[in-house]
């Protein structure tokens, strides 16, 4: 085309359009230089379709024309419509242009429109002969303009007749021919501009019509495969849109061809498609021509197809031959550069239309074809791919599996597509429900049809996997459909043996698959505690375990609903292991390798992680329950236990519970799994049969239960603690730590320990008569214990009984799970309901403390949470164990603040509440009266703390006189509260012994004392006030006492005091409401109600001896009860109430004022007026008025009354040299009594006194003590001094020290032979450890005779006064104190004024007062009070002098009274108190003690202490009251060691340890024989309990401290079933020995200690008939035991005896049953056994074989063998050695 040409082509006008009314064409300069923004492309007239034949498709035949072209062109018959308008020509020669849109408008006018069609046709055929003629005409355009003009504005008046539609048609296909090649482009522009007039008229008067011309299709796919003149016009394209609806096609989405970056055809974004040529005949054979024109010109063409081919495919890709050829030419038509945009649009039509009807068999060709596409590499059509396969997939879903089964045959493939996985991921991401269905349908048919399959499968899905870039793995889902296939698929009772197997190891790969860089990564950071996670890893962890835990419950219901796929059980059950991650990791890397163990054990961490559902639980539950699903009760609980322990261990992201459960059903469900069902051969229907369960599924399933409510503190602890009690203990032991049964019996209630035991008691007895009963009617005979196979197998199954003990074991197992999984922190952690604080209130605050701490320790945010009791608890904990000698850790300030802050909040913040106020103060105050002086230290400091507004006050040290009465006011609601407040410090009034804070306390108590309380107050006030003892420092306290008292008298005396039924109840029973009758100086009288405790608290401070009195407050007092008119006050309604008792009379009697001493002499008696003369420190007014009432009685004095005459004589004499009275008559009438009864022979009836003391209080293991007197060697007086002389030499106590203590204590002429030396040798009372003992053994001699009084005096005359003779302090107190010599029997030991006894004296008279019942219980109640610790420390926690002194007096009797208070110690002493007494009683061993009490002692206190160490020489001191005790009491001595030892042999390893060393000393030693056979009996008695100890060289060997415990019934069990199997026929007695073969090597010491029973059972089938030993099962058995004892050496082979018993059974065989050729193999492991005798101790076996030669001889001669000569040999030396 020339240049010129060219230009003058670009200045057509827009669209090629010309109107009405000009000529020609505008040839403006404007025009022409106008810039061309919308270029058309120019039509192709050289293309080489038309170098082809143009086809005819009328006639359906091609010819070849003399053309160019070698395909002919179709051509048209155009008969029919020029005849129609041939009439025109008839009366018109020739049509005029200009008249023709008037000609047309006048038919219109005369409704005539088939003259108008006529015209229209006529001025058509006009235009084609002038153009056939001249190729050009000056009048066309005028022509065409009427025609389209008229077609517009008319479409509905020509729309009927067809042959305007044929003459249009026509036209589309008619070929202009031109005249010249240089006059080319005019008739082509009139060409284009006749064409779109003919578009434009064709349209108008198509679109209202239904059904097209065929005509239309062929002329369109004319054009289009060659010139497309028309096919690409604009003006065309609601021609073209409708036309391809012929071939059924769809118009691909807009999307698509942006997704690939192509432009969309503008004709398919505007116009809309309707099928118009449904009715066409022979649609099909008109269609398949095209196709086969297509498919001509492919073939020839090639890879070179025309752009023209492509474009019409596209419109023809409707139909499935052209799309399947289409398809496979793709390939090189995409990587052809000129074709490759319009092949991609193809490619883009071909998806957009297959699979739009039912899939056919061609279009399984084309997507096969399009899915081994290898222009896949370049990204462009990559690109394009994925867009047509989504395209494809979105026409019908169901498509997806035909193009997966594709997918996969290309990879399972011999020529494997290297572009499968990813057109595979495209399907996942288009739908991935839809291929994981898919591909896992295909995997299960893969896994049945061959197990090397697996292999296969397993490595196709991991490459898949592994190149999942941008997806996840829903694996859960995959898992689903595998399942699902496999049931919808195959049958279960067709598919192969190995299938299950397949499939489960292949479900197991799924999870490992999906554990992704991220979450692997995630999981690392979750255990790095120093690492927050981000929250894509979060959000990465949550989804995994999300479909994990989905992936569990898909397996588990599997498992549940087919288990008929899987034949083999055992397999089964592994696969419950397997799928849920517990089978050893080295399992998940068998099958082929991956992942690798390293991995594994990554992979098992992650999932370890996992929650639990309770779905999951229910669907294991409900397997096992079902007797049809292969697994058994005990797998069932094992699966679960291990899933729960496992998801114990970790926590949740979100917080929650790792196994959330949401009531009981299922805690339930768990215990019904354990009920014990007999087999069905018994046909026992269930409803027949107790509740009974298998006793280690029950027992496991209450540990998973507590696990379960551990996780589960919100939603299961309320229910469950309330609802079954076992369950509760359990909680309770876990939360105390302390594994004992009942846990509550160390508390003040032993009530409900005791029935907690009862009840245990009682139900196991009825539960063993059930499962008697049981086993009875299943064996058809009855059953004894001995023979039940069923009593230790069974127990009740009832959860909501009564508690039971749990079995040791349980225990064992319960400790550990505790502090595996600090559940006791878990369980702390719930406040609904407060588990810490109802423990503090049910059992103290002891047993919630390890709890506390553990829960503090590990969660800092506890502090906030915990209720105020416990963080009360703790503080207190903290605070006094800072200054405790054995205290725990002092935890750091900044924890003790928070605690300290939030308790102070409580109570004085404006957020405090009434309640927190009270609750706070209630629980301190609680400890402010304790009667340990250090907790009421450290709660007195505590509260201090807490009220002191001051934020910088240190914590720490404590402030042992810390006052915080005086800030109690500050608390918050004081006013409201005060009232309690006043009853709780009057409380600890009663207790307390710190005189600083006693005082704070009464004064705040008479400050805030209101009316309701008062009376109470009072009470408490006076309690305080029996135990003020006489002294200076004690003036203030009576001073504020007596100030009390005045108030209360005088609001008594306002009546504003109120009594109420609630102080009633708060009141003790003892104390009772009086009223006191008063006469006023008025002569009026006045009633007072008063309490009869405070009447006594006042007559008591009235009679104390003190300096500086409150004048004021004592007078009024004194004027209410002694007033000096005489007329005393008269108390009524004290019926039941002494008020005033014997001691307090004695106290008035000992005062100075006459007017008290005159109301005590009230109503004297003579028998009251002996006992009181019989007392100290009495005046002389009291005592002359005392001696009046002897004198004055005339009384004759006899029996009792005359004995007490005789002792009230010395006292008498004594006061009479004090300036007392009279009394002389009295004397001589005891003078006349005494020589007139020496004149009468009186006969008395001796009868035995009892003593009745309250029971010990059980805190020792063993029974109560014995208290029969010990005999000793009787020794001379010589014999003791001589000993005596010795101990003072080597400083050190003799062997015979003991006897000496005991002749001293019983025999008066040996004790006054040594008073007699001390008194010659007073140096020897310098040694206090020597003098001690003695002295006490001489007091309780002196109490025993009172003819030693003298000796003893004057020892203590002579002695007490010497110059430069230094006493200890200790023992000048016994000195003192003359053996504590009687007072009066009926004097109080509660009386504060009694100065001569000390605590020392008061212990012994309780060591000595044998008789004394009454005098002995108020001693008792006297020494507790004088000593609520019992021991007196010094301020640094050591012991003083005098508790040494005390401890020598305990320790040295037995008497009743003072082992009761030896009980008493490990309740009564502090921790650290606790540790000195450990101390002082294993400083030495000292014959004086009583071993019994000394042993006991330690046991208790270390118990109480927990944290004592004992050192070596501790140990051995131990051993040695131990051993020495082993001659009187070895029972109770063997009982109580082992107890001990049992009891920490788990916890304090090292004091079993210890012991026992010590115990092997004394067995190793050979100085004393006794000693060495004591120490023999307690290690057999450790050896008999510990069944992995043993005696080995005279010492203890332990390989581990387990107790005895079921493994020895175990092997008993198996031992007896092995002899059992071989007497029963068709028994496999391969199973019996490989079950104690396995039993040998794990537990060789258990089998070991079970060789006697061996013996027996061998000896008894040795008797059994020769025969009947041939057969094979008792070959099998007997060559077994032989072999056993090589599997137990060495150790068998030292138990001498119990293997000689074995060899003899052995040798006495062979004697009976020859040497024939059965008993060879026999005979040669026999010779294997002696020779192994020989070797491993050959001493006992050269002995024993010396008595054997015979038998020898004889086993010899069975086989010759290596062992058999070294047999001869030896035989043969113990000849030579014999002779």
């Amino acid at each position: 085309m020339s240049k010129q040409g060219h230009k003058a082509r670009s200045n057509l006008p827009a669209g090629e359009f010309l109107a009405i009314g000009r000529d020609v064409p505008s040839t403006s300069e404007v025009s022409r230089t106008k810039p061309q923004i919308h270029k058309r492309e120019l039509p192709q007239l050289s293309s080489g379709v038309l170098k082809k034949p143009r086809l005819d498709f009328s006639g359906k035949i091609f010819s070849n024309t003399p053309s160019t072209s070698s395909v002919k062109r179709a051509t048209v018959d155009d008969s029919r419509w020029r005849s129609f308008c041939a009439e025109v020509r008839t009366f018109q020669v020739q049509i005029e242009p200009k008249q023709l849109l008037a000609s047309l408008e006048s038919a219109k006018e005369k409704q005539k429109p088939q003259k108008a069609v006529r015209l229209i046709c006529a001025a058509i055929r006009e235009i084609i002969d002038h153009r056939k003629q001249t190729s050009s005409w000056v009048e066309e355009p005028i022509m065409c303009s009427a025609l389209m003009l008229f077609v517009k504005m008319n479409t509905s008046f020509l729309l009927p007749h067809e042959e305007l539609i044929e003459v249009l048609c026509s036209l589309l296909s008619t070929n202009f021919p031109t005249s010249s090649p240089g006059s080319a482009m005019a008739p082509l522009r009139s060409t284009k501009f006749f064409n779109s007039i003919i578009f434009i008229v064709l349209c108008k008067l198509l679109m209202g019509t239904t059904d097209w011309n065929w005509q239309l299709v062929e002329s369109f796919i004319d054009d289009s495969l060659h010139e497309r003149q028309w096919a690409d016009r604009p003006s065309a394209d609601g021609l073209i849109v409708n036309i391809m609806t012929a071939f059924g096609t769809q118009i691909p989405h807009e999307s698509t061809y942006t997704a690939c970056d192509l432009t969309y055809p503008e004709r398919y974004r505007t116009m809309a498609a309707v099928n118009r040529f449904a009715n066409v005949t022979d649609k099909e054979q008109k269609i398949d021509a095209f196709v086969m024109q297509m498919r001509d010109i492919c073939e020839r063409k090639g890879e070179s197809a025309p752009r023209n081919l492509l474009k019409t495919m596209c419109i023809c890709a409707g139909n499935a031959n052209i799309r399947l050829l289409a398809a496979r030419k793709m390939d090189s038509w995409l990587l052809n550069g000129k074709l490759q945009r319009y092949a991609m649009e193809l490619l883009l039509w071909v998806a957009s239309n297959i699979g739009r009807n039912e899939l056919t068999e061609e279009d399984n060709e084309t997507l096969s074809a399009l899915l081994k596409l290898r222009a896949l590499k370049s990204k462009q059509i990559n690109i394009l791919f994925n867009v047509a396969l989504k395209e494809i997939l979105s026409n019908d879903k169901e498509i997806i599996c035909a193009i997966a089964k594709l997918l996969l045959s290309n990879e399972f493939s011999m020529n494997r597509f290297p572009y499968n996985m990813t057109m595979i991921h495209s399907l996942f991401s288009f739908d991935n429900c839809s291929a994981s269905k898919v591909i896992a349908r295909e995997i299960v048919q893969m896994l049945a049809a061959k197990e090397e399959y697996l292999r296969i499968s397993r490595t196709f899905l991991r490459e898949f996997v592994r190149s999942l870039l941008r997806m996840d793995f829903d694996f859960a889902l995959f898992t689903s459909h595998l399942f699902n296939a496999a049931v919808e698929d195959l049958s279960a009772f067709a598919i192969p043996a190995f299938f299950f197997k397949s499939l489960i190891d292949f479900c197991v790969m799924l999870p490992f698959l999906a554990i992704t860089p991220t979450v692997r990564e995630a999981s690392q950071c979750r255990r790095n505690a120093n690492v927050n996670l981000a929250q894509t890893h979060i959000d990465a962890l949550q989804k995994f375990y999300a479909d994990l835990k989905n992936f569990f419950e898909i397996c588990t219901r599997f498992f549940r609903n087919h288990y008929e796929f899987c034949t083999d059980n055992r397999l089964f059950v592994y696969s419950y292991y397997r799928v849920l991650y517990l089978a050893p990791a080295e399992y998940y890397a068998s099958v082929d390798q991956w992942p690798i163990e390293a991995d594994v054990t990554q992979y098992m961490r992650v999932i370890s992680d996992v929650p639990i559902s309770e779905e999951l639980l229910c669907t294991i539950l409900d397997a096992g329950s079902d007797p049809s699903v292969p697994i058994d009760a005990a797998d069932t609980v094992d699966v679960i236990e291990n899933l729960t322990k496992r998801a114990s261990l970790s926590s949740t992201l979100t917080g929650g519970s790792m196994v959330p459960i949401s009531s009981c059903t299922l805690l339930e469900t768990l215990f019904k799994i354990t009920e014990y069902k007999p087999s069905p051969t018994f046909n026992i229907q269930d409803e027949n049969l107790p509740p009974l369960a298998v006793r280690t599924l029950y027992w496991k399933a209450w540990l998973i239960s507590l696990m379960w409510t551990s996780l589960n503190i919100d939603t299961l602890v309320k229910e469950v603690y309330y609802k079954y009690p076992n369950l509760k203990l359990i909680m309770q032991i876990v939360l105390t730590w302390d594994y004992s049964f009942p846990p509550m019996a160390s508390m003040g209630d032993c009530g409900c320990a005791e029935k907690l035991i009862e009840n245990d008691e009682k139900a196991a007895y009825e539960e063993k008569m059930v499962i008697k009963t049981l086993e009875a009617r299943l064996a058809g005979m009855e059953v004894s214990d001995s023979d039940s196979k069923l009593l230790n197998k069974l127990c009740s199954l009832d959860i909501k009984g009564v508690c039971r003990r749990p079995p040791d074991n349980i225990m064992r197992d319960l400790e550990k799970l505790n502090e595996d999984l600090d559940l006791s922190r878990l369980l702390s952690e719930c406040r609904d309901p407060d588990l810490l604080a109802d423990i503090v209130r049910s059992q103290g605050s002891s047993k919630a403390l390890p709890s506390i701490i553990n829960l503090v320790e590990s969660n800092s945010n506890a502090i906030a949470h915990l209720p105020f009791e416990c963080i009360c608890e703790l503080f207190l904990h903290y605070i006094a164990s800072s200054s405790s000698y054995f205290g725990n850790k002092t935890p750091s300030m900044e924890r003790l603040n928070a605690m300290r802050q939030r308790l102070r909040n409580a109570i004085m913040s404006p957020t405090a509440t009434r309640a927190s106020v009270l609750e706070t103060l209630e629980y301190l105050a609680a400890h402010l009266s304790a009667h340990s002086v250090s907790e009421r230290c450290a709660a007195a400091h505590s509260l201090v703390l807490l009220l002191d507004f001051e934020t910088n006050t240190q914590v720490l040290p404590v402030i042992s006189n810390a006052a915080p009465a005086r800030s109690l006011h500050k608390v918050a609601y004081f006013n409201e509260l005060k009232h309690r407040i006043c009853v709780l410090l009057s409380q600890a009034c009663s207790v307390e012994t710190d005189l600083n804070r006693l005082s704070d306390y009464l004064t705040f108590l008479f400050e805030y004392a209101d009316s309701k309380n008062l009376h109470l107050v009072a009470h408490y006030i006076s309690i305080m006030v029996e135990r003020l003892k006489d002294g200076i420092e004690t003036d203030i306290i009576r001073i504020n006492a007596i100030s009390f008292y005045e108030r209360y008298f005088k609001e008594v005396e306002r009546n504003e005091a109120e009594w109420t039924e609630e102080l009633e109840v708060l009141l003790p029973s003892n104390v009772k409401k009086v009223t006191v009758c008063i006469e006023k100086p008025n002569m009026n009288s006045s009633s007072l109600v008063m309490i009869s405790t405070a009447v006594s608290g006042m007559l008591q401070l009235l009679c104390s001896q003190w300096k500086k009195k409150d004048k004021l407050a004592t007078q009024v007092l004194m004027d209410l009860w002694f007033p000096t008119s005489g007329r005393r006050p008269k108390v009524l309604n004290a019926d039941g109430v002494e008020l005033l008792p014997t001691w307090l009379k004695l106290k008035m009697l000992r005062t100075e004022d006459d007017r008290i001493i005159r109301v005590a002499m009230d109503d004297m008696k003579v028998r009251d007026a002996l006992k009181f003369v019989q007392s100290f420190a009495l005046t002389s007014y009291s005592c002359t008025k005392l001696l009046a009432i002897l004198d004055a009685d005339e009384t004759s004095l006899e029996g009792d009354l005359l004995e007490e005459a005789q002792q009230a004589s010395m006292f008498v004499r004594s006061y009479k040299l004090r300036n007392a009275k009279g009394g002389e008559k009295f004397l001589k009438r005891v003078a006349e009594s005494k020589s007139l009864q020496e004149c009468i022979k009186m006969e008395v009836d001796e009868s035995d006194v009892h003593i009745n003391l309250n029971p010990t209080p059980s805190i020792f293991d063993a029974d109560d003590v014995d208290v029969k007197q010990i005999k000793f060697h009787h020794m001379n007086a010589k014999e003791a001094i001589n000993c005596i002389e010795r101990a003072i030499q080597e400083n050190n106590e003799p062997e015979n020290w003991s006897s000496v203590i005991f002749e001293l204590s019983n025999n008066v002429e040996c004790s006054r032979a040594v008073i007699s030396l001390l008194k010659a040798k007073p140096n020897i009372l310098s040694n206090a450890a020597v003098a001690i003992p003695l002295l006490i053994s001489l007091v309780i001699s002196r109490n025993k005779d009172a003819t030693l009084i003298s000796d003893f005096d004057s020892l203590f005359n002579s002695v007490i006064n010497k110059p430069n003779l230094y006493i200890p302090e200790s023992v000048r107190r016994i000195l003192y104190s003359r053996g504590g010599e009687y007072a009066i029997e009926t004097e109080s030991p509660c009386s504060p004024n009694y100065d001569t006894y000390d605590p020392e004296s008061i212990l012994m008279r309780l060591a000595n007062s044998i008789g004394m019942d009454d005098m002995q219980s108020r001693l008792m109640e006297r020494f507790l009070d004088t000593c609520p610790e019992i021991l007196p420390h010094k301020g640094d926690g050591n012991l003083s002098s005098k508790s040494h002194t005390i401890l020598e007096i305990l320790f040295s009797s037995r008497a009743p009274a003072l082992q009761y208070i030896i009980s008493l110690l490990p309740t009564a002493c502090s921790s650290t108190a606790l540790g000195k007494i450990i101390e002082y009683l294993l400083e030495s061993h000292r014959s004086q003690f009583t071993g019994m009490s000394v042993l006991r002692t330690v046991i208790s206190a270390f118990h109480a202490s927990k944290t004592y160490a004992f050192s070596t020489e501790q140990y051995n001191v131990f051993i040695q009251y131990a051993l020495a005790e082993m001659e009187r009491h070895p029972d109770d001595v063997i009982t109580l060691l082992m107890k001990f030892l049992e009891n920490n042999a788990n916890i304090r390893r090292d004091v079993t340890q210890g012991l026992i060393t010590q115990v092997s000393c004394a067995l190793a030693s050979s100085n004393n024989i006794q000693r060495k056979r004591f120490a023999q009996q307690i290690a057999d008695a450790f050896v008999r309990r510990f069944p992995d100890a043993r005696l080995k060289n005279n010492a203890i060997a332990i390989d581990s401290y387990r107790s005895v415990c079921t493994q020895d019934r175990i092997v008993h069990n198996a031992i007896v079933e092995l002899f059992s199997a071989a007497a029963t026929p068709n028994c496999l007695m391969d199973h019996k020995i490989s079950t104690l073969a396995q039993m040998a090597r794990s537990q060789p010491c258990v089998v070991l200690r079970h060789l006697p029973l061996l013996s027996a059972c061998l000896a008894s089938v040795a008797q059994l008939p020769v025969r009947q030993l041939r057969t094979n099962s008792y070959q099998s058995l007997l060559q077994y035991i032989p072999k056993l004892l090589l599997d137990l050496a060495p150790q068998s082979f030292e138990e001498a005896d119990r293997l000689q018993a074995i060899l003899q059974t052995f040798f006495t065989l062979f004697e009976n049953v020859g040497c024939g050729r059965t008993w060879v193999p026999l005979a040669q492991i026999l010779q294997n056994v002696c020779v192994a005798y020989l070797e491993l101790n050959a001493k006992s076996a050269k002995t024993y074989f010396l008595t054997q030669i015979e038998a020898i001889k004889q086993l010899c001669l069975c086989l010759k063998s290596p062992s058999s000569k070294i047999l001869i040999d030896m035989i043969m030396f113990l000849n030579r050695v014999e002779e």
